[in-house]
């Protein structure tokens, strides 16, 4: 099963401290693969800079490379429209904190995973 990683999720260990790998390992107990799709590094690399997020960003970019993060080109230039037509056509889970998103991926059945409480993940 692929577990499909939003721009906002990666920025979660560096703003939050939360170590969402393991999290996600946690709490997917079926055996997975990591992944996320090329309009989300597009908006990782428009992130990076000196400011909170900009730093987040890189932290996410380097997480994504040190844990073999796999990346799929996709299409779509918009990383939430390549989401939710990625993980509805494959049967993907979706890590994303994104409000609307969440709104849209649980339309089309998706399971979504996001940050609960402050420390941990579960299913939206």
């Amino acid at each position: 099963m692929d577990v499909v990683l939003d721009t906002n999720f990666l920025l979660l260990p560096h703003q939050m401290g939360v170590d969402i790998f393991s999290e996600i390992t946690r709490v997917v107990s079926e055996e997975h693969r990591l992944m996320t799709l090329s309009p989300v590094l597009a908006e990782l690399n428009n992130l990076i800079g000196p400011s909170g997020d900009g730093v987040a960003a890189k932290v996410g970019m380097q997480l994504l490379l040190e844990k073999k993060v796999f990346v799929v080109g996709v299409p779509e230039a918009n990383a939430d429209e390549a989401i939710v037509n990625y993980a509805s056509d494959n049967k993907a889970i979706v890590c994303t904190n994104d409000g609307g998103l969440k709104s849209r991926l649980k339309k089309k059945r998706v399971k979504v995973l996001c940050l609960k409480g402050k420390d941990h993940l579960g299913f939206a």
